[in-house]
């Protein structure tokens, strides 16, 4: 069973490993430990939920409605711009690792919805990622036989190749953070790295959304041990794509 969620006003964390999310903070998105530690710094903040209209001034709205059910937590957030997005978000961590995936792996998922008011608005919202610590850059891809791995060329930051639908970044904690979109949905994948983070994108709903109409993607980030990582990493993927989609909001 997947750990539970607790709630204080805007705050909320799940388990006793340390993740906590700000609901006030959507762009942040899940605060977890390098180390596995409560109080260690830095941590990655893996998930998180970029509200803001392309070209204008940062903006964070506070969530219009919140609440968690079990070992989901929802919010949902309207923009106060021109597209009128009514952007309804649902954090989860998956299951302890089944036989055969390490102890220490820990896997999250965000589900993303967005609808409008006007008879049609640019929907487009990213999940972003910035990860600690970050090292060397390993790009997956989907292919016939689930996914492939292979090293971002040097120096970095290096565009994604194409068709890549997710990264790999060894840390220099001994660990490495596996950031993924989904592959029934067509997501751009970016990277940015600066001195030792590096902030992952996926740019989601790249085409107009009409009024009535209820787009939904996912997004999925995993911590691991570097050891074997593409092994483990080819595994969730895999689960990933094999999972139901979810259909609440």
């Amino acid at each position: 069973m997947p750990p539970l969620w607790t709630l204080s006003k805007r705050r909320a964390t799940c388990g006793e490993g340390g993740v906590s999310l700000d609901l006030g903070a959507p762009s942040h998105g899940l605060t977890v430990p390098v180390d596995g530690s409560q109080k260690a710094a830095p941590a990655h903040h893996l998930l998180g939920i970029d509200l803001r209209l392309a070209g204008q001034a940062p903006a964070a709205p506070g969530p219009s409605e919140q609440w968690i059910r079990g070992s989901d937590c929802t919010a949902i957030y309207e923009p106060s711009d021109e597209r009128a997005l009514r952007a309804t978000v649902m954090w989860r961590q998956w299951p302890a690792p089944t036989a055969g995936q390490p102890s220490s792996l820990g896997v999250w998922e965000v589900v993303v919805s967005a609808q409008t008011a006007l008879l049609e608005s640019d929907p487009t919202l990213g999940v972003v990622s910035q990860i600690a610590r970050a090292g060397e850059m390993v790009w997956g891809r989907w292919l016939p036989g689930g996914m492939s791995f292979s090293k971002a060329p040097t120096p970095v930051p290096a565009p994604a190749p194409a068709a890549a639908a997710g990264l790999l970044v060894r840390t220099g904690a001994g660990r490495s953070v596996l950031v993924l979109a989904h592959p029934a949905e067509q997501q751009r994948v970016e990277a940015v790295s600066a001195a030792d983070t590096c902030r992952v994108t996926c740019a989601l709903f790249s085409l107009p959304v009409e009024k009535g109409v209820l787009l939904r993607s996912r997004v999925l980030a995993a911590i691991g041990p570097v050891t074997g990582d593409t092994a483990w990493a080819a595994a969730v993927a895999a689960s990933f794509a094999a999972s139901p989609p979810v259909l609440s909001t």
